[in-house]
């Protein structure tokens, strides 16, 4: 692409529900765009062996708290409100200053174009609202890091059934519940999460995609809302 173009580089994050097919729509996306002759990162914070990933985790908590330790405080804060399990609120810490850091890395790239989150601070702060507080303001605190968010859906039963495919068939309560996880629990804490956006994002800045037995059509819709967002960068670059 052209030079004029890397001021159109943009975020974009993937998030919903486990099975709703983020990953594949990723992947689609990904190898749609570089056939376009876009310059596209993919993004995964698991994608990694665990150890080393564990370090540039606490690495980057400490860089973040370093640079704005008033948000940092913040963010710790709302993070342990009524966490249930000590294990999950420190790894949702940790994911959050972590993206925090890839997020700021990548606003300061010249290249690539496209930096697709798969699982990005959207998805972090719903983790929190999960195992911790329903009323936790986490994402209040991250709206500035925010750029473009796809919100992936499925039916509960479709995404029960890819969960089950998997060699990790999902945590033991979304074993036990199985289709009823996605109806009664995960899908409650997403749509919240949806409100947020709904209110705080602009429209064009928000893509919902339902993900059921379509991916050419969820991934044809996602990609020209992309190359949208990118068209509007040019014209009118983000902070």
């Amino acid at each position: 692409m052209s030079s004029s173009n890397t001021r159109a580089s943009v975020i974009i994050e993937f998030a919903g529900v486990s099975g709703s097919g983020k990953s594949s729509l990723v992947r689609e996306l990904e190898k749609e765009m570089s056939e376009a002759g876009y310059d596209v990162s993919w993004e995964y914070i698991v994608n990694a062996t665990r150890v080393k990933r564990l370090f540039e985790k606490i690495g980057t908590f400490f860089v973040i708290t370093i640079a704005s330790p008033v948000k940092a405080l913040q963010i710790i804060n709302e993070c342990l409100k009524n966490y249930r399990y000590g294990p999950e609120a420190c790894r949702d810490i940790l994911n959050i200053f972590y993206l925090l850091y890839r997020y700021r890395k990548a606003r300061k790239a010249s290249s690539p174009e496209i930096w697709i989150f798969d699982q990005g601070l959207v998805q972090a702060c719903w983790s929190v609202l999960m195992f911790g507080s329903r009323d936790s303001k986490i994402l209040d605190l991250i709206w500035e890091d925010i750029q473009y968010v796809v919100i992936v859906s499925a039916s509960p039963d479709i995404a029960w059934n890819r969960l089950e495919k998997r060699p990790y068939k999902g945590s033991r309560v979304q074993q036990k519940m199985k289709s009823q996880y996605f109806t009664k629990y995960a899908d409650s804490y997403m749509n919240q999460i949806l409100v947020k956006l709904q209110s705080g994002l602009p429209a064009e800045r928000l893509l919902i995609v339902e993900n059921n037995n379509q991916l050419s059509q969820s991934s044809g819709e996602t990609i020209q809302w992309v190359i949208s967002a990118i068209r509007k960068r040019v014209k009118e670059p983000l902070s």
